[in-house]
């Protein structure tokens, strides 16, 4: 049995939660065939293969019989797409859905190689993010400590992560990206210069008590450019999950990560369990609190485990929004 066929079984169904996917959002095109049945295609990365097939092939079988379809993959150790086909479009459309479903769900058990991120990191944010850091730890609240706050060169926005495998798709992200910029980026922000403040902290958990993350509320500057961020974030977080290389999700909240209890763990296990921090009276004391204003310039392709030379995530490409 190949290493990524033991996650799977016969009786494995459920591949990722609906509201962490956009079902609409896949990789496939439908065509009818000379003899009339209908087929398609997927480009999947021969890593999945095995989380596709299943042990003793139980998975494809179980999507086949489910869905009254024939599905072929490649042999082992070989490229290319996987060809589905069936008597009728819903047939293969709903083949071609759980597959990849199955593959998004694969990715998210690894860990994130690259994301879409804007850089927030101005000299004016950077110096009252540090007031804000060194002020806490005058006197830090319970399970607070030094090593909670985000390096201060990596501040950002994301908009999208991937879970990129292979050098194929590294070079399609960044494909993806600059059509992003002509067929996204620059029609919704005209190429202005549109600028968000930071003001505020917020918890990413209902009981600030038991805090994982807290982060920076962002709010565009111009009433006229109320909610043009969120709505470029949705739009390319569609744009890439339909290329498979990451999942759509609903009601994207832009922030500004300021501190996070997974920051304990670097380079310790990865089993090793996050320790929430008391963070009522940070949010008492600075919720109302002007950390700065930046300018929306560039999106970055940014790189999850590798730092440039000027302290923030390494870029693989990058892209002017003017």
């Amino acid at each position: 049995m190949r290493k990524e066929e033991e996650y799977l079984t016969c009786d494995d169904k459920t591949t990722t939660p609906d509201d962490e996917l956009d079902h609409d959002a896949a990789n496939f095109e439908i065509v009818t065939c000379n003899n009339g049945g209908i087929k398609t295609s997927l480009q999947i990365p021969l890593y999945y293969f095995g989380y596709i097939i299943g042990s003793k092939g139980c998975v494809i079988k179980r999507i086949m019989n489910e869905t009254k379809t024939d599905i072929k993959v490649p042999s082992r150790g070989q490229k290319g797409d996987i060809i589905i086909t069936g008597p009728e479009e819903k047939n293969v459309a709903a083949a071609a859905k759980e597959i990849n479903m199955i593959v998004i769900a694969a990715r998210k058990k690894q860990r994130p190689t690259l994301f879409l991120s804007i850089p927030t990191n101005s000299d004016d944010l950077v110096t009252n993010f540090n007031n804000f850091r060194d002020k806490i730890l005058e006197n830090p609240p319970q399970g607070v400590d030094e090593v909670l706050f985000i390096s201060p060169k990596k501040l950002h926005i994301t908009l999208f992560v991937m879970w990129l495998l292979d050098n194929d798709e590294q070079i399609l992200a960044n494909e993806l990206l600059h059509d992003a910029k002509t067929k996204i980026i620059d029609p919704i922000l005209k190429k202005k210069t549109i600028e968000a403040e930071i003001i505020g902290v917020s918890s990413m958990n209902k009981n600030p008590k038991s805090s994982y993350v807290l982060y920076g509320n962002i709010k565009e500057k111009n009433q006229n450019d109320s909610g043009t961020l969120k709505n470029m974030a949705e739009q390319l977080s569609t744009f890439f999950s339909h290329k498979g290389l990451g999942s759509f999700k609903k009601n994207i909240k832009l922030h500004v990560t300021f501190m996070k209890s997974s920051n304990r763990l670097k380079g310790k296990s990865s089993n090793k369990r996050c320790i929430p921090f008391d963070a009522s009276s940070i949010l008492e004391t600075y919720s109302d609190h002007y950390f700065g204003t930046i300018e929306i310039k560039e999106i970055h392709l940014s790189q999850m485990q590798a730092i440039d030379e000027n302290g923030y995530y390494k870029s693989s490409s990058i892209v002017s929004t003017k």
